[in-house]
């Protein structure tokens, strides 16, 4: 992973520009975070000690499904456990990450309300993830938004045996904070008996492989907040058009009213 420090916003943009620049052309994703020491972990690794296969996470989920549609309005429509497996067994691929549509679905689902997920996200706008970097408000004294090209050159290799990185979109129909948010995931997974062990990120990116799986992290003063966030919310990006629920228009509203004028 490279690092780069910086010691201002304006930098960021400089740095982003030129990233952009040299890889015209190609997807790069971008995810903020309010510490700048924080390794890339998802929230099943910080959630649960255990190691979980997809097929053993997709039970989880299933087996949470009936819950959720008892208790909301969604329906998720999808297979048993078993027709699962079935279908899992069916697709499995010993180097591509395939999960069947329905359950991705689901996945997705419980990513985005929170519930521990194998699921790393991600945005397509380094600008919506310098919101989310800068949202906060922090003791630490540095934020950091990462940047990750997956395929710089265009084609990508999988070695047998070692853990490997696979960007996904969000299905057409998942939320519409998705969009908003320009949203993708990745998932970091091993192969394991005949199914993907899912694995810690950091794991692919020690390997430093110069051809993919790029990562750069932007180190930026958290004391940059103020200014950044009133950037970015003259060009729409702020809590509620990000969120678009009450809580997320009472939090615009508190910083538009409250900590702009320092009140």
């Amino acid at each position: 992973m490279k690092i780069i420090p910086l010691d201002s916003w304006e930098k960021y943009h400089t740095e982003i520009a030129e990233l952009q620049r040299q890889h015209a052309g190609r997807l790069i994703l971008f995810r903020g975070q309010s510490n700048s020491c924080w390794k890339l972990r998802s929230t099943l690794e910080r959630f649960s000690k255990s190691h979980w296969t997809i097929r053993e996470y997709s039970k989880l989920a299933i087996s949470c499904a009936p819950q959720i549609e008892s208790l909301t309005e969604k329906s998720f429509n999808i297979p048993t456990i078993t027709e699962t497996e079935k279908e899992l067994n069916e697709i499995f691929h010993e180097y591509l990450i395939k999960i069947p549509s329905r359950l991705f679905e689901l996945l997705v689902y419980l990513r985005h309300h929170e519930f521990p997920s194998p699921l790393l996200d991600w945005s397509s706008s380094p600008d919506i993830a310098a919101f989310f970097a800068f949202s906060k408000r922090v003791e630490n004294e540095s934020v950091a938004v990462i940047a990750y090209i997956e395929v710089p050159e265009g084609t990508k290799s999988v070695w047998a045996g070692e853990p490997q990185i696979t960007a996904i979109m969000p299905p057409n129909d998942a939320h519409k904070r998705h969009h908003l948010q320009k949203c993708y995931y990745t998932v970091s997974t091993i192969p394991k008996d005949k199914d993907h062990e899912f694995v810690c990120h950091e794991d692919v990116f020690t390997k430093e492989e110069p051809r993919q799986d790029i990562l750069i992290k932007y180190v930026i003063p958290s004391s940059e907040r103020i200014k950044v966030l009133k950037f970015l919310d003259r060009k729409h990006i702020n809590h509620f058009s990000l969120m678009e629920s009450e809580e997320a228009l009472l939090k615009t509203l508190a910083f538009r009213e409250l900590e702009i004028k320092n009140l």
